[in-house]
């Protein structure tokens, strides 16, 4: 029965003492401030110049240009598939899930 009253004397206190009110803008004000000193202090011009070291790498996807306009999207696709962690677990979780269903149509001793 405590821990209903604690929370109801909290939150009371800024209908009862309009003062309370206050506290929470300040601290909204406050907390803006602190965020923009904090990312104002860690942004540096020079952290855009520096020069890449790491040589990017062409892949050869000219036989997709038999689609027109498209190619573009599905070479875009393809670089995405090859270079991300994410896309490549999806592509392998999609393919596993396409042949999911013939462990259950296939008899017993087939596979």
């Amino acid at each position: 029965m405590i821990l209903l009253f604690i929370p109801q004397t909290f939150f009371y206190s800024f209908y009862t003492n309009p003062i309370y009110s206050v506290l929470p803008w300040i601290f909204l004000v406050w907390l803006y401030f602190y965020v923009f000193k904090y990312f104002k202090n860690g942004l540096y011009i020079d952290t855009g110049l520096k020069k890449k070291t790491d040589e990017a790498k062409m892949e050869d996807f000219s036989w997709l240009d038999r689609f027109g306009k498209t190619a573009v999207f599905l070479k875009n696709d393809l670089r995405l598939i090859k270079r991300s962690k994410r896309a490549r677990s999806t592509v392998y979780a999609g393919i596993f899930f396409l042949f999911y269903g013939f462990l259950f149509y296939f008899p017993r001793g087939f596979i």
